[in-house]
């Protein structure tokens, strides 16, 4: 996921981190460097979950979740070099920090690493391979309340049961890009709870082919909780459209609490003038196998829209969603909103 940002500017900045620097040993920032960057995401407009009553209002992060965040590399010599990010999710409408419960401020992403030509290695909380999965193959990237992908996955509103979208206490790993190659490695232990995670990925890009795959075991929660996912996706740019697919399913493991969901998602970007019309579907197939008759259900997500640029850094766009699910009324969201990449 591309991210636009800029070095600390200013003149506040610039003497806050003169006074620092005069206060540590000679060439502590000789090769090395902080950089803040971030997104603010808000939207307006009708909110409507299948099923749910419409909603009026004004949201924060929508078609990408709104963050503020810190990174830093520092050249060790020989190729080597050691990084850090620490970023956190910010509700930019409320001015709230947002994440999981208890609210943990670095929620998005902390850790610290090194990199260099045997690829790159982070150590404490780190986004998911899954999850960067679920983004780089449908037209909504990122977009929990618009990609029926990452609503299937990671929402409270799908039932693919992808869990967190980045894991606590955990090391991950990215291997270098050779002939367009590459593959990822994470795993989360689990500290005395017996509930270690761990997941594996590969992807492919070249020319207009990209495709990648993932598996991931996730164990998590006070109850005991065990899911098995799996996904493959792909995009492919002919130019005056580019396509994409994915296909995936979650298997929970426990016997107390079985059940598989299948889920699938196509759709298409198509540039016009200084944006782009976004469109994609996707279907969640949820079949249990122990919580009883009438449990099994299957939600239908279509999204329409069109992504409009005004700079590199700022955009304008208006999306429709339709959410269908078994047995329960549509639900229907028209929406209208800016982001601004900082």
């Amino acid at each position: 996921m591309t991210r636009f940002s800029r070095h600390l500017s200013g003149a506040p900045l610039s003497l806050a981190f003169a006074t620092a620097a005069a206060a540590l040993p000679c060439g502590a920032f000789a090769q090395s460097n902080v950089t803040l960057y971030g997104l603010v995401d808000g939207s307006v407009g009708q909110f409507q979950n299948a099923g749910q009553p419409k909603i009026k209002k004004q949201q924060s992060g929508n078609m990408t979740t709104s963050f503020i965040a810190f990174k830093g590399s520092e050249d060790l010599g020989g190729g080597l070099k050691a990084m850090f990010n620490l970023e956190s999710f910010i509700g930019a409408d409320s001015g709230q920090v947002l994440g999981r419960t208890p609210t943990t401020f670095w929620d998005r992403q902390s850790n610290v690493g090194l990199g260099g030509s045997f690829g790159s290695i982070f150590l404490g909380n780190n986004t998911t391979d899954l999850f960067i999965q679920g983004l780089s193959y449908n037209p909504f990237a990122s977009s929990m309340a618009f990609s029926p992908t990452m609503r299937h996955m990671f929402s409270a509103y799908g039932t693919a049961g992808g869990g967190a979208t980045s894991w606590l206490n955990s090391v991950q790993y990215f291997s270098p890009t050779i002939g367009g190659l590459n593959f990822g490695l994470q795993g989360a232990a689990g500290e005395g709870t017996g509930k270690s995670s761990w997941a594996g990925s590969a992807s492919y890009s070249g020319g207009p082919l990209s495709v990648g795959a993932v598996y991931q075991r996730y164990r998590y929660g006070a109850s005991p909780t065990d899911r098995a996912t799996w996904d493959v996706g792909g995009t492919y740019d002919f130019g005056p459209v580019k396509l994409y697919a994915q296909y995936g399913k979650t298997e929970e493991k426990l016997t107390a609490t079985q059940f598989d969901a299948k889920f699938y998602q196509v759709g298409a970007k198509v540039p016009i003038g200084a944006g782009a019309i976004l469109a994609s579907y996707g279907q969640d197939k949820y079949d249990s196998q122990s919580i009883g008759a009438g449990t099994d259900y299957t939600n239908k997500v279509f999204s329409a829209g069109y992504d409009y640029f005004l700079s590199k850094r700022t955009d304008l766009y208006a999306v429709y969603m339709l959410d269908k699910t078994t047995n329960l009324s549509n639900g229907n969201t028209f929406v209208a909103g800016m982001r601004h990449r900082f």
